[in-house]
């Protein structure tokens, strides 16, 4: 289905909508235009309302219904003059964002796991729990089944853009367990719920959602239908619209950066994002070491940036358990990974973060999740090599 075909770019008469809309319509889908006796005005708005709910068929669950207090988005001054500013800028046509926000709903759950993310709602950190969620057999093997399926293409994205193909398979496996979970809410209403309704990073919201319209104009995405995380993620990578539009590669050159159903296309995707986020592929990615608290402290070496030297660390009494063979001025920051034993009992598992780890908090800016992939690479690369072992032995 040419979902771009006729909808983006403004209507024209009766009969090129009637074309655009019956000729690309999902199986299914009734096309019907009713013209009544009407001022013009308000038959435009009830053709074009009828032509996007006839080219993108869909059914709204009862859970995305508007709360009473909510007005429809498209009525909305504030949500108007959006759709202005954006088709100023993009050449999308206004009244056709409009249509579109029409189709959208308020999706409280969103809102409501944005707050529990960011907010006082977070849990205490453990390392151990959110080991075990991520660092499972499942995904382990289900990764080293796909490096072995995927291993041209994460060969070239290696060679090209300089990421391992084992981190790049790990990111993959931790973000939608390579394909398998793609996310369950429509990018729209997460997209427009979180850009006008939900104060925290509004602005941002909105510019992705202006990202993800264009990609509807491109043709990669049904913009009513396309499903993605809480926060309007995309495809095997989690992609937000505007990363898409930045880093997206169609590699397997069908013509479209397909991030949903082409493995091609994720993986030389995710190698360019990780590549303009800074990775190095001659620098190591972490060492372990030991620190104590109040050394950590002192030093002030945390946060998501490289912001203190390796002589710094080691002046500081942070001590390496493994070689490090790097120069003493290389860039570097102090992990922390606190964890509850099976006692009750509190302690930190330390490293020393290279300027990869950074790229992989640019990602998420999370030093459990970076931490999982760092793991998970390794746990797959352990596991193919036991793989061959037990062919040849």
């Amino acid at each position: 289905m040419r979902a771009r075909i006729g909808y983006f770019d403004g209507i024209g008469n009766a009969g090129e909508l009637r074309e655009n809309v019956g000729a690309h319509a999902p199986e299914g889908a009734r096309t019907v235009i009713l013209l009544k006796q009407e001022k013009p005005d308000f038959m435009r708005r009830q053709v074009l309302t009828l032509a996007v709910g006839s080219l993108l068929s869909f059914q709204i669950p009862c859970a995305y219904a508007y709360p009473e207090d909510q007005a429809r988005y498209e009525t909305r001054p504030e949500v108007i003059a959006w759709a202005r500013e954006v088709s100023a800028r993009t050449g999308l046509n206004e009244r056709s964002i409009l249509a579109v926000l029409s189709k959208a709903r308020h999706v409280k759950t969103s809102k409501r796991l944005m707050e529990k993310a960011s907010g006082d709602m977070a849990p205490v950190r453990d390392w151990r729990l959110y080991r075990r969620r991520f660092l499972t057999d499942e995904r382990i093997k289900k990764g080293a089944k796909f490096m072995r399926r995927q291993a041209e293409w994460l060969t070239y994205a290696q060679e090209r853009w300089g990421i391992p193909g084992s981190i790049l398979t790990a990111l993959l496996g931790i973000e939608t367990l390579y394909g398998q979970s793609l996310g369950r809410f429509r990018v729209l209403d997460v997209l427009t719920t979180l850009s006008f309704d939900h104060e925290r990073r509004s602005a941002f919201f909105r510019e992705e959602l202006a990202a993800y319209l264009v990609l509807c104009k491109k043709g990669h995405f049904n913009p009513v239908t396309q499903r993605g995380s809480y926060a309007g993620a995309v495809g095997m990578p989690q992609f937000m619209p505007t990363n898409i539009l930045k880093y997206g590669v169609d590699l397997d050159s069908d013509g479209k950066i397909d991030l949903l159903h082409s493995a091609p296309d994720a993986i030389a995707s995710t190698a360019n994002l990780m590549y303009h986020f800074g990775w190095n592929k001659d620098v190591p990615l972490e060492w372990s070491c030991t620190c104590s608290a109040s050394h950590a402290f002192d030093l002030d070496a945390g946060g998501i940036a490289a912001n203190t030297t390796l002589q710094n660390l080691l002046d500081a009494g942070v001590e390496p358990l493994e070689a490090i063979n790097a120069p003493a001025t290389t860039r570097v920051l102090l992990i922390d990974l606190p964890q509850t034993d099976e006692t009750g009992a509190r302690d930190v598992t330390w490293f020393i973060g290279s300027e990869n780890f950074v790229s992989l908090l640019k990602y998420n800016r999370s030093y459990f999740y970076a931490q999982s992939v760092a793991e998970l690479a390794k746990a797959i690369e352990k596991e193919l090599t036991e793989e061959s072992e037990r062919l040849f032995f």
